[in-house]
């Protein structure tokens, strides 16, 4: 056969096209790629990973790590902060958060009384940071607790005089709603609908104006005290009842679901005033604080009353008082009268404030698909204002804007784009590229978690995320592009729960002092760092080299992965497992304090229970559930026995499995563990259960969670895709025409022949010889 050797050249240009068909591409585009960089006009191998430090003091797994680059300790170094869980008895109880500077040394700042002891509510994607007053301030916030904050004072380079503190004035006010303001004419009526289902539990009602109103019963009356924390509304009559005096009636209407106030004694020109106010100060959470000059703006806010939400602004940002310089916002009530210049602004009504990020002297901020900007005004009483950008784009999540040359790089909901501050700036780097292979493989249910950093000396922009097969939620995954040559490319990672950039101990910064001795005149030395890069191989194994038209290739397809070929060659398959659906089941381990033992009372003379009760507790698909011992143990045992906790654990698995106990569980037991596998795909999760000897101790029992199966939570059989693969050749003259074809498995095949004989391929002509080699 004639062979023909094709030159391909400039094949550094382009970078990796993943959702173009590789019949539409030029020859010098890569179609799949892992860990290379386009550099240079050439093809590089990426460095790997070297371990900074372990943090010491912690007891549980890293979640977030910022850089401050604190003025303090420029130029040489940075303060590098972590976000670890808190673990106690094998339990996450919370977060705490150290500091370290670059020589190593680290420092818990973790508030000792938050949260009872227990630091920071937990959370995987919650957390975000900014830095304010010049860098001297570093505000932290999980979307939970309240943002917290330290402020160094300058020439201070001691970690012990770093502090960590709730932003002051950040809640603990009473909300005031005005839902009417208006003055009385001829043509107004008495009747007031507020729009919304007033919760009389955590607010009441209160009417002024001219004359102020008095809350009184109306008919029906409603039940509970009126206006009070038990009140409950009657039925809103018809016709609408007359009030003479300064009072007014509260009522429900049933045809809206909402609040309606019948208001007397108004006579045109009268002033009215509604407001629904809060009974108790409450606690706000925010989901994105950022620094904005002398100011902070916080986005997507919850009001709170304790566990009762007053009011969700999803679409509202609130900025705070002026800060002056050397200080953080002391105030963020915008209920306060007086000087306070703290307000906010509903910008949608629909959708969630997802991040906010400074660009040429304004505040972009990004809802779910929509952008406004805020500027400043010059102006003390009213320092900022806002107007819409578009209505057509916005961001996915939180941390998903990255600033870059006076531009922003965004994730949004729908495409990958770069916005330069208006709206025919919004240009796709994504479509066409890698658009439909990011959307397609990201992990819906942890998309939370993505982050993007920036990579100056590579000038590169990493978008890193959890694919389909990070079935815990880490990033395995970067698609990575270069904002210089337009060219995106991609890299695994390590299970990332969170990055930043910045300098590292032992990375360049140069710290040798050199004498120099019999020298004369100035000789200009110099002291330059070196650049350390670290080479490693991705799984140990030596690349085999590929050659001609007819090469044999092996691979290996794992779950969610995709094979691309696309020159002429014998791809032998190699079928292992089956054809699903697989999906991932929760499995929980309840630990029993080991070497227990107890007295069986089966006539139950001294003790209902028959002398012992283990309680285990869950969500509420799962509902507390008692095991005493005289029901699991029944009549297999003799009044008076002494029962090992092995023995107990035994008896209660039997008795879950016989009986249902556990909704959807099956229970094994080995030793005093028992194995609670879930029959239902998903997340399940028991919370504190108990082993109690009658007359004795009662202990907590270890729970441990882990998952069986392939795939992520929330996929159900029905849903579990099935196995495809597409074989596609452009036409070669005399040979074949144009080839395109998709194989589709069936499912439930476990036999390796039946998943053989169940591929078919048609084509008027193929070029490609698939041999399927049963195990």
């Amino acid at each position: 056969m004639a062979e023909e050797v094709i030159s391909v050249v400039d094949i550094a240009s382009k970078g990796v096209v993943i959702d173009t068909p590789p019949v539409a591409l030029a020859q010098n585009i890569f179609t799949d790629v892992k860990n290379v960089r386009f550099k240079d006009g050439a093809v590089r191998k990426m460095p790997g990973e070297l371990l900074l430090n372990d943090v010491t003091g912690a007891t549980g797994q890293a979640k977030y790590i910022a850089v401050w680059e604190n003025p303090n300790k420029q130029p040489d170094g940075v303060y590098y902060v972590y976000v670890t869980d808190k673990v106690s008895s094998g339990v996450v109880v919370g977060q705490q958060i150290f500091v370290q500077d670059h020589l190593g040394n680290k420092v818990d700042v973790t508030p000792s009384s938050l949260n009872s002891g227990n630091g920071f509510q937990a959370t995987d994607d919650g957390w975000q940071h900014t830095l304010f007053s010049g860098g001297f301030t570093f505000i932290i916030n999980n979307g939970l607790d309240k943002p917290h904050y330290i402020l160094d004072t300058p020439g201070n380079t001691s970690l012990s005089n770093l502090v960590l503190a709730e932003l002051p004035g950040w809640d603990s006010y009473n909300v005031s709603q005005v839902i009417v303001d208006d003055v009385f004419t001829a043509s107004s009526t008495s009747v007031f609908d507020l729009g919304q289902k007033v919760n009389f539990v955590s607010n009441y009602i209160t009417v002024t104006g001219t004359s102020n109103k008095t809350a009184q019963a109306g008919s029906p009356a409603g039940t509970g005290t009126v206006n009070g924390v038990n009140f409950v509304p009657g039925s809103f009559p018809s016709p609408a009842p007359t009030i003479t005096s300064n009072n007014f009636q509260i009522y429900t209407d049933p045809a809206t679901n909402t609040t309606v106030l019948v208001i007397g004694n108004l006579t045109v020109g009268d002033s009215v005033k509604v407001t629904i106010d809060s009974r108790n100060a409450v606690t706000v959470q925010c989901g994105v604080v950022e620094s904005f000059g002398n100011l902070l703006v916080a986005g997507d806010l919850t009001e709170k009353d304790g566990n009762n939400v007053i009011r969700r602004l999803s679409g509202v940002v609130r900025t705070s008082d002026l800060a002056v310089p050397g200080s953080v916002p002391n105030n963020w009530n915008p209920f306060a009268a007086g000087v306070s210049t703290a307000d906010e602004f509903t910008l949608s009504e629909t959708n969630v404030i997802q991040d906010m990020k400074s660009l040429q002297g304004n505040m972009y901020i990004y809802s779910t698909d929509s952008i406004h900007v805020m500027r400043l005004t010059g102006n003390i009483k009213a320092p900022v204002a806002f107007s819409p950008v578009t209505d057509e784009y916005g961001c996915l999540v939180t941390g998903g804007v990255k600033e870059y040359d006076g531009r922003h790089f965004v994730v949004g909901s729908n495409d990958i784009y770069v916005f330069g501050g208006n709206p025919t700036t919004i240009q796709s780097l994504a479509k066409g590229r890698i658009k439909e292979y990011f959307y397609d493989n990201l992990n819906p249910t942890h998309e939370g978690r993505l982050f993007i950093l920036q990579n100056h000396p590579e000038q590169e922009l990493w978008l890193c995320y959890p694919t389909l097969a990070s079935t815990s939620g880490e990033c395995n995954e970067a698609l990575i592009w270069n904002y210089r040559d337009n060219t995106w490319t991609i890299r695994e990672l390590n299970d990332v729960m969170a990055g930043d950039v910045g300098p590292i101990k032992g990375g360049g910064i140069p710290k040798a002092t050199l004498t120099v001795t019999g020298d004369s005149g100035n000789a200009g030395y110099t002291n330059v760092g070196t650049r350390e890069v670290q080479v490693v191989t991705i799984n140990g194994d030596t690349p085999k080299v590929t050659g001609g038209t007819e090469a044999i290739k092996t691979i290996t397809v794992s779950p969610f992965t995709s094979f691309t070929t696309d020159v002429q060659e014998v791809v032998d398959i190699s079928v292992t497992g089956d054809t699903g659906p697989n999906v991932v089941n929760s499995v929980e381990t309840l630990e029993f304090p080991s070497g227990t033992s107890f007295t069986y009372d089966y006539t139950q003379t001294n003790y209902l229970d028959g002398g012992a009760s283990a309680i285990i507790n869950g969500d509420a698909s799962i509902g507390s559930v008692s095991f005493p011992a005289i029901s699991v143990l029944g009549t297999d045992y003799s009044d008076g026995d002494t029962i090992t906790i092995d023995q107990f654990v035994a008896a209660v698995r039997d008795y879950i499995n016989d009986n249902l106990a556990l909704s959807d569980f099956t229970a094994t037991a080995a030793a005093n563990v028992l194995t609670l596998t879930s029959d239902v795909p998903g997340p399940r999760a028991f919370s504190t259960s108990t082993f109690s000897i009658s007359g004795g101790a009662t202990t907590n029992l270890v729970i441990a969670n882990t998952t069986a199966g392939v795939g992520v939570y929330g996929i159900s059989t029905n849903l579990s895709p099935a196995i495809s693969m597409n074989f596609s050749a452009p036409a070669v003259a005399g040979v074949h025409a144009a080839i395109n074809e998709t194989i589709t498995l069936d499912k439930n095949l476990t036999s390796q022949t039946a998943i053989r004989d169940n591929i078919t391929l048609f084509a008027d002509s193929i070029v490609i010889i698939l041999s399927l080699i049963a195990a």
